[in-house]
């Protein structure tokens, strides 16, 4: 006989896991777009109103209430240099506040784990799926759109072509640079669900992250590595560059034989790196969308430099920009950075303190988190949240 304590614990794990599927679908997706994401971002809250009406969290702890007391402070200072905006109130009133609440629950519950298997597990499917219509639609043609998507997304509304609502082709731009080169059988670019491939490439690679520190199996690693070049996209070759790096390092030698081959391939793949990295960056700069990049990239360094303690006003540099780390400084100055890369920065530094292997995922993350623009996204602001909770708790083990 099923006892009420499994029926509970099943309708739990059941609202996690939809909870974040809602925490994906609302990321800078293709159904989020165009006002849609206040209605995914409500459902979030009413999954977790629901999630905490079963098995309320009364035990507040003390660093909690300080994580909270530094948001309030911080939010009410961006909300007076938005100029009480819609979007600063919605987003520091309601989207990260709540964020904060389930990052805080699932920490509290001793549901990282199961919320981060979560993740995964929708991750995997999105990678999966997209694979598939990428190789057989977008590429070999065998199948078609069956339905298209009115975006008002970009410089101009257009319509984007659909395979039943699970992949999207919003990127139609050709690919420039030494990335054209690379792509020497003219593949389309792989966007997923996401509204372009460089966020598609984000999860993507936020995927590879999770699965190594959920452990998964290897084959799965390769699917995200092979999705990641699929964006074609001057971040996921570089991701993909320290994820093999990652992968070498992590190889234990048996004998003297594997020993000199690690240590020869990891030399080459220090150098190959390094120097791809430097070839894609000087190639980069010379097309026309490395130019564009440059010309914002420098406008908000500069709207950083005008008001570099408080910023100009969420989202007013966000909106169109290319990269999260300028973007962020500009649009709530040193006050924002901390509160966004702070918890990044900390942990990236003890890694390397330890001499981490990890330390290379850290690093992959914050260049993820600087080249994709997802910061006002709830992955993003729920990440953030559990990184504040991993430094004030001195816990560090995501898998507990």
């Amino acid at each position: 006989m099923v006892s009420k304590t499994n029926i509970k614990q099943f309708f739990l794990k059941l609202l996690m896991f939809l909870i974040s599927l809602v925490t994906i679908l609302s990321s800078s997706t293709m159904y989020s777009l165009n006002n849609g994401y206040i209605i995914l971002e409500v459902i979030l809250a009413c999954l977790f109103i629901l999630m905490f009406l079963i098995d309320p969290l009364w035990n507040i702890t003390y660093n909690f209430l300080l994580i909270l007391l530094l948001y309030i402070i911080i939010a009410i200072i961006l909300c007076f240099a938005s100029n009480f905006s819609n979007y600063s109130l919605y987003t520091l009133g309601f989207l990260a506040p709540l964020c904060l609440l389930i990052s805080n629950y699932i920490f509290c519950k001793h549901k990282v784990k199961f919320f981060l298997e979560s993740l995964y597990v929708v991750l995997t499917a999105i990678t999966i799926i997209s694979l598939i219509f990428w190789v057989l639609g977008s590429n070999l043609h065998l199948l078609s759109p069956n339905s298209s998507m009115l975006v008002t997304w970009g410089d101009t509304p257009r319509q984007i072509a659909s395979y039943f609502n699970l992949y999207f082709e919003p990127q139609g731009m050709p690919i420039d640079g030494i990335i054209s080169q690379l792509n020497i059988m003219g593949l389309s670019r792989n966007s997923s669900i996401f509204i372009e491939a460089v966020i598609a490439n984000f999860f993507f690679s936020m995927g590879f992250i999770l699965s190594e520190i959920l452990d998964k199996n290897k084959k799965y690693k390769l699917i995200y590595l092979i999705a990641i070049i699929s964006t074609f996209t001057t971040s996921g070759f570089l991701v993909a560059g320290l994820f093999i790096l990652y992968s070498v390092i992590k190889i234990t030698p048996k004998n003297i034989l594997i020993k000199f081959i690690k240590i020869f391939t990891y030399s080459f793949t220090i150098i190959f790196v390094i120097y791809f990295v430097f070839l894609l960056i000087a190639n980069k700069t010379d097309t026309i969308s490395g130019n564009t990049r440059r010309i914002k990239i420098t406008s908000e360094l500069a709207a950083f430099l005008k008001s570099p303690i408080y910023g100009n006003g969420i989202n007013i540099y966000t909106r169109g920009s290319s990269n999260a780390l300028s973007a962020v400084a500009a649009d709530g100055g040193i006050l924002l950075f901390m509160l966004y890369y702070f918890p990044l920065i900390k942990l990236t530094i003890d890694s390397f303190i330890r001499i981490n292997a990890r330390l290379i995922l850290f690093v992959s993350i914050f260049f993820l988190f600087g080249a994709s623009v997802v910061q006002y996204t709830p992955f993003v602001l729920i990440a953030v949240a559990l990184g504040w909770e991993m430094i004030l708790m001195n816990r560090t083990n995501l898998r507990s």
